[in-house]
């Protein structure tokens, strides 16, 4: 069977999306499955190299793709329209997704890419990343969060860029017509059911598996000082992410006589100027360290050396950190999220994601407590140990899709 995979490359500074598409792609190549040829295509900045690709994998960058020709009453045509113009159609369509209306235009996307799927004879496509393209094939979809249903209120979900729009337009059109769609806990699953109405057998639950690229880089320590003993919170700032709540927990903490210290990174997707603030208005510049964006060595350095990683987002049900942290040995407090059972088990602290008593006694009760991280530390090993790598996650995807050559058999060879 010809299976099309498709990427959308982002930088790594952008966070989880970067992080699971580069592993997915790096286990794509190293197992190159020889049932089937691969058609990989992306859009974005190149993230291999020439030597890791096999003989049956062929990679396709959209970008580069001429616009293919189209036909008037059945006559084909070219497309001999200015950039500039191109330019300006692009923004109009952009303009008109607000109205859930789009102008179709020869150089989208959908032309593109089904143009790809004509020329290699491409049997079933797959989205790696949540997008989404009109094609005449089954196709399969990954689905991350649906933050924007359960989580409307928050800033990034509801007005910014008109996400949540946005976001229920593309879902409600692609879910229900899925073959597959691939999630990576059961809370995760009935949200999909619940919101979109979609057939539970399509529903997929793949569990997220271990960071290779973290657990195999070189350490490196981050060129900011850091205090000896310190709590960590890898994080974008955004509203989601909630690191107004532990602010409030070292608050409580201060009064106690009990100043700890916290380290964070990531962007400012909007909400570092209000962090910012709030820190100073509570008086704790000097317990926390802005390690801003670290590559995957000092990522890694600033896991293992944490007393614990405090992960107090709002949304799941699917996060990478905490099984990052667990896969480098560092203990865990979690905050209740919906699903964050569902995929950690018993091996995080868990507290109260809106409680900064309860964070703050949490945290305390694991800084003083050796025995409780070392606890921590053997649940998490185990779990990851469970999971696996990119290659576990690749191979139950493979397994679905086995299915579909032989139902796609029934109208043509693949």
């Amino acid at each position: 069977m010809n299976i099309g995979f498709y990427f959308k490359f982002v930088g790594a500074e952008i966070g989880g999306s970067y992080t699971f598409q580069k592993n997915f792609l790096t286990s794509l190549l190293r197992m190159a499955d020889k049932q089937h040829d691969i058609f990989i295509l992306y859009s974005g900045k190149k993230q291999w190299k020439d030597d890791e690709v096999a003989a049956n994998i062929t990679f396709i960058n959209i970008d580069d793709l001429p616009t293919p020709a189209t036909t008037i009453n059945g006559v084909g045509i070219k497309n001999l329209i200015p950039q500039p113009v191109q330019k300006i159609i692009n923004k109009v369509n952009l303009l008109f997704t607000y109205y859930n209306t789009k102008i179709q235009y020869y150089n989208n996307y959908n032309n593109k890419i089904q143009h790809i799927v004509d020329k290699y004879g491409i049997d079933f496509f797959y989205f790696v990343h949540p997008t989404y393209y009109a094609l005449k094939i089954p196709f399969a979809i990954t689905v991350w969060d649906l933050a924007h249903r359960r989580h409307p209120y928050l800033p990034e979900e509801s007005y910014m860029h008109n996400n949540f729009q946005r976001k229920d337009n593309f879902f409600a059109n692609v879910l229900p017509r899925a073959s597959m769609i691939a999630t990576g806990t059961n809370e995760s699953k009935k949200q999909i059911i619940k919101y979109y109405n979609c057939e539970e057998e399509l529903i997929k639950v793949i569990p997220f598996p271990v960071i290779e690229d973290l657990v195999v880089a070189d350490v490196v320590a981050p060129g900011k000082e850091l205090p000896s003993e310190y709590f960590f919170y890898p994080a974008q700032m955004w509203s989601q992410k909630n690191h107004i709540v532990l602010l409030k927990a070292l608050e409580i903490l201060k009064k106690k006589g009990k100043k700890y210290h916290f380290v964070f990174t990531g962007s400012d997707q909007g909400n570092y100027t209000y962090i910012k603030n709030k820190i100073s208005e509570l008086e704790l510049t000097d317990q926390i360290t802005f390690a801003d964006f670290v590559d995957r060595g000092q990522l890694k350095y600033l896991y293992q050396n944490a007393i614990a990683m405090v992960f107090p987002a709002i949304i799941g049900p699917d996060n990478l950190p905490p099984i990052e942290a667990m896969s480098l040995g560092c203990p865990v407090l979690c905050g209740n999220y919906e699903g964050a059972t569902d995929q950690l088990g018993d091996t995080a602290l868990f507290f109260d994601r809106l409680n900064e008593e309860d964070l703050a006694g949490k945290m305390e009760n694991v800084f003083e407590n050796i025995d409780l991280r070392k606890e921590l530390i053997a649940k998490g090993y185990n779990l990851t140990n469970e999971l696996g790598n990119f290659d576990n996650y690749l191979n139950k995807i493979y397994s679905h899709l086995n299915i579909y050559q032989k139902i796609i058999r029934t109208w043509k060879d693949s």
